[in-house]
This record gives structure tokens, C-alpha cells and sequence, in this order.
């Protein structure tokens, strides 16, 4: 899917938005550095190359939470990277970029159902 001014990973299908309103995922892209956005800490770098299950996720998020990933210049976002997230209804998702392009960021996501929760 491609993130763009953001996506609501609680809709079913994934919704993509307009705005950031009610968006979980976004994509920030100024000055020619990409970088993604998520709301209140639900936002987390996964490191490993093979995919996180979702209690990784969930510590992963405890532990390393941010709201914004790229824009400092110290990380970037790329292509292969792999991110866990929280959505505003509390779901937890694991994010792999498909396409880092300024303005043109996609990814594909895999959202746990509620019903997985710990």
C-alpha cells in the first residue's frame, strides 16, 4: 500500500486517508528526506531481517517507541526496513518498505487482530 498523507490500519480494508486525521501510518517527506510518522510513541524500528511476531512487536514498541522515524537525518527510512506499530485502536502491526521514494512510499503490512492480544 502506499502511505502518502496516511493510512487507517484499523479499517478493514486498510483505508488509505487524505489527511493524517484518524491515519495510524504517514508518510513525512520534506527537504527530500523521507521519513514515516505514527501517533504517541507507536512507532518502532525492527532490526532483524526476518519478521517480527507480535509480542516482538509489542516489546519492541515498549522499549523503543518513537513518533517519527527518518527526519533527524540519523536514521533513514529505506527500502527492506522493517517497523512495529501501534494503531489508535490499540492494534499492533508489523510495516516492511517496498518503496523508499520521496513521495512515493509504499509497504506492505501485516495487522494482528485484536483477538490476538497477550
Amino acid at each position: 500500500m502506499r502511505l502518502g498523507a496516511g493510512v487507517d490500519l484499523d479499517q478493514l480494508p486498510p483505508t488509505i486517508r487524505t489527511s493524517d486525521e484518524n491515519a495510524d501510518i504517514t508518510e513525512s517527506s520534506s527537504f527530500f528526506v523521507s521519513s514515516i510518522k505514527a501517533h504517541e510513541q507507536s512507532l518502532a524500528p525492527w532490526s532483524d531481517s526476518t519478521a517480527p511476531t507480535r509480542q516482538q512487536c509489542v516489546e519492541a514498541l515498549s522499549t523503543q517507541g518513537t513518533t517519527e522515524w527518518g527526519e533527524s537525518g540519523k536514521e533513514e527510512v529505506e527500502t527492506g526496513a522493517i517497523f512495529c506499530l501501534r494503531t489508535s485502536e490499540g492494534r499492533i502491526a508489523a510495516m516492511k518498505m517496498k518503496d523508499d521514494s520521496y513521495h512515493n512510499m509504499r509497504a506492505t503490512v501485516k495487522v494482528w487482530d485484536p483477538a490476538d492480544s497477550l
